[in-house]
């Protein structure tokens, strides 16, 4: 079940035949559910979209969020009864809470409009490159700002009932928008040790990229606020080079071909760290898709934008390039030579 702005997104979760849909990346259902009058109207019910842990399996109401509540379950059809816990039930709002908060909005009106021209100000001071935060299309709930740069800012929200993160680029920044979209949308850009893409749109006038949520946040801020012993160390590295080697890779897989992909741009910031302590790479605005000699030969009617190299000059450069992280990532010295403003040397 998913009303008309969701049917898209819910069908990406998984396959549907009749009321039935199967999920494809995770083992969770998911019940998103709109208070009126009272009373939870479903608004989606389905696969979730993100891979998350739901431990609980029978459909337990969440603390009601902009009239709205939200479950996350493991069982078959689990999310198709809501269980209200004491604290949603509290939360429910009712008829007589309905009329009480609105005298208390017209007592407070004028305390209200001071406090939210008080955040419009801070976040302009703070998010220089961003314009004002408007309302995606397909209904975000944003939380809060995990990290801002040159192109864009990323925030922390609940997208179709899972949290996620945003990645909100100014409409000046328009074609750097479109060039990391195009190569999330590449075909076989689906790895454990690539950032999972969950959609693009629009908001307002920016631009907005739908990432998976890497909870423990950059490579950089981890190692930085955490000790590793050899064990988390090692699937840090491990989980990395998977990802590196399957980003420089070509193929064919059922017809379909993927290209080599050099990031560009790879440093401590540019690595995400997932909960359970494995890399994802992200933030692709600077990639180039590399086409190697001995494929384009065989291929045919592939984009002549891509660039010619030959194998070996690409492998070696990237791997390089790999080492050269690698060995910062295991030393106390979190960032890499490029970071801190030095060439590396090179025997």
């Amino acid at each position: 079940l998913a009303s008309p702005r969701n049917t898209e997104t819910a069908r990406s979760a998984g396959n549907v035949s009749g009321g039935v849909q199967h999920c494809a990346r995770t083992n969770c259902c998911m019940g998103f559910f709109q208070l009126e009058h009272g009373q939870a109207r479903p608004d989606l019910l389905g696969c979730s979209a993100v891979g998350t842990s739901c431990p609980e399996s029978s459909c337990h109401a969440s603390k009601p969020t902009q009239n709205y509540v939200r479950c996350l379950c493991s069982s078959d059809y689990c999310n198709l009864n809501i269980t209200w816990n004491d604290q949603a039930k509290q939360s429910q709002p009712s008829h007589a809470s309905d009329l009480l908060s609105a005298i208390c909005f017209i007592t407070f009106a004028g305390a209200l409009i001071t406090v939210l021209s008080l955040i419009t100000s801070v976040k302009w001071k703070f998010l220089k490159d961003c314009s004002k935060i408007s309302f995606l299309s397909f209904d975000p709930f944003l939380l809060q700002v995990v990290a801002y740069g040159h192109f864009a800012c990323v925030w922390q929200g609940f997208f179709q009932g899972s949290l996620v993160a945003l990645k909100v680029f100014p409409a000046t920044l328009r074609q750097a928008f479109i060039k990391e979209k195009d190569v999330y949308l590449l075909h076989s850009m689906t790895h454990s040790g690539i950032a999972q893409f969950l959609g693009a749109g629009r908001m307002g006038k920016e631009f907005v990229l739908v990432l998976e949520l890497a909870t423990q946040g950059s490579l950089n801020k981890f190692l930085s606020t955490n000790v590793c012993n050899w064990a988390s160390t090692l699937k840090l590295v491990q989980t990395l080079a998977q990802g590196l080697a399957y980003l420089h890779s070509d193929f064919n897989k059922n017809g379909v071909y993927k290209p080599v992909i050099a990031h560009c741009d790879l440093s401590s910031s540019n690595v995400l760290v997932k909960a359970d302590g494995s890399c994802a790479l992200c933030d692709f605005g600077c990639s180039m898709v590399l086409q190697c000699s001995r494929t384009h030969r065989a291929l045919q009617g592939h984009s002549d934008r891509t660039e010619v190299f030959p194998t070996p000059t690409v492998s070696q450069a990237l791997e390089l390039k790999f080492w050269i992280f690698i060995l910062n990532a295991c030393s106390d010295q979190n960032n890499l030579p490029k970071e801190r403003g030095v060439t590396p040397i090179l025997a």
